[in-house]
């Protein structure tokens, strides 16, 4: 994933804007919950 790479991405990942947080959240769990089945 693009995300996972170094630069702009990860900073802005580890930096999120307000409100973003959760979301960033809700889609790696729904990942997570992809990968399992």
């Amino acid at each position: 994933m693009a995300a996972m790479k170094p630069g702009p991405v990860t900073v802005h990942w580890k930096q999120p804007k307000r409100g973003e947080e959760s979301l960033c959240e809700y889609r790696w769990k729904a990942v997570g919950a992809s990968l399992s089945n």
